[in-house]
């Protein structure tokens, strides 16, 4: 199998606390998806129905608990495929559901893991995991799958609206005419390449000169940008092959920028620059400016990024406080890792959530009909931690 990268998300860190803490925190979200899933495929004419879950994580939740109904939604001759970027995931997945009799229960039978291209060309009755990135095109043909699932998976792609629209567009190519998909995800919008598009823009226009950004966040997936001088953009403008020469900004796998000015003096000017800008935390180390992506002290961050991501976790620790005081080691352990989720979530590290308002546009754009959102809270709270969409194609 392909080597999996590092991921810095509580599910894909923590199993065991994401597994306890997902139906308290998602099992809104969770109940609604599949009753549309199911009500959907129970309604369809056809013997070989087919479902793609993207994401299954280690539990396949949540239809690993509903084993008698998934077998009852897909009938006689239908199929379900497994997508996810980790192998020890898949690993994991299967080892739970032969814990829990899964395939006993529902009379499925798991193929070996294996690279799909065609559903139709899988056994009846089966589920197939496959491991595959969806930062990368859909490894499946067009028009393969009657319902596809993505919840709380679209914001591992990247922060960049372009790849949304790229994933949006792929779902759409890969659901046959008439098909159903629901997209899960959080109710906050990280904006992360709003700050590098503001940052690169402010850069060039301090130079006089054309700015390379270099996003190296994630390793495997470096992504450049080039900022022109006077030019706003409302999206990342991504360059396939920079060119050398640029004034050049580099941001690392922990949140930090870093910039080599042409000299001591030069480093200080820009360094004034940006306090003009509001930006509190920068450093100098000669003619190299050193500073966070996000800085927790700048006004503009704090109401626009730090403030909205410490709402939605700050709700999630509530829940967790709250349902587990009587598992005083469960709550601590429970707490510290999302807490070290948080604090990746506030450098812009992790976690890119779009927001339901914001995932819809981009399902809009690539074609989908009858775009429906649903927000999940309990009676008597105010806000809603995730929400939903369902869609046709």
């Amino acid at each position: 199998m392909k080597q999996e990268p590092e991921r810095k998300d509580v599910a894909s860190k923590h199993r065991e606390v994401y597994i306890k803490t997902a139906p308290l925190l998602v099992g809104l979200m969770h109940d609604f998806l599949f009753k549309e899933i199911y009500s959907f495929l129970i309604s369809k004419d056809k013997d070989e129905k087919t479902l793609l879950q993207i994401g299954p994580g280690s539990a396949m939740l949540p239809f690993s608990k509903y084993p008698e109904k998934v077998s009852k939604m897909l009938g006689e001759k239908g199929k379900i495929v497994l997508l996810d970027y980790s192998d020890k995931n898949i690993e994991a997945a299967i080892r739970y559901l032969l814990e829990k009799d899964f395939f006993k229960k529902s009379g499925l039978k798991l193929n070996s893991v294996e690279l799909v291209t065609n559903p139709k060309s899988l056994e009846a009755r089966t589920i197939t995991f496959v491991q595959g990135d969806i930062r990368e095109p859909l490894p499946f043909e067009n028009n393969s799958f009657d319902c596809i699932d993505i919840t709380l998976v679209g914001h591992h792609v990247t922060p960049f609206l372009s790849d949304l629209d790229r994933l949006t567009s792929d779902l759409h190519r890969v659901l046959v005419k008439r098909g159903m998909i629901h997209y899960g995800e959080g109710s906050v919008y990280m904006d992360s390449e709003s700050r590098i598009n503001i940052l690169g823009s402010d850069t060039a226009d301090f130079f006089n000169d054309a700015v390379l950004f270099v996003d190296e966040r994630d390793e495997e997936f470096k992504r450049y940008g080039l900022f022109q001088k006077g030019v706003k953009n409302a999206k990342f403008p991504e360059k396939k092959n920079p060119s050398i020469g640029n004034i050049e900004l580099f941001l690392d796998k922990e949140g930090n920028v870093t910039l080599s000015a042409n000299s001591d003096e030069e480093a200080s000017k820009y360094i004034k620059f940006l306090k003009t800008k509001g930006r509190k935390h920068l450093d100098q180390i000669e003619n190299i400016v050193l500073f966070p992506l996000i800085d927790e002290e700048n006004k503009f961050d704090k109401i626009y990024f730090i403030d909205p991501i410490w709402s939605f976790y700050g709700n999630l620790f509530h829940k967790i406080q709250r349902s587990f005081q009587n598992d005083t080691s469960f709550r601590n352990e429970a707490v510290k890792v999302v807490k070290e989720e948080f604090y990746n979530a506030k450098r812009g590290l992790v976690e890119f959530y779009k927001s339901i308002k914001v995932i819809s546009r981009s399902m809009k754009a690539s074609r989908f009909k009858d775009i429906k959102r649903k927000m999940h809270k309990k009676s008597g709270h105010k806000k809603s931690q995730f929400g939903s969409i369902v869609a046709i194609k």
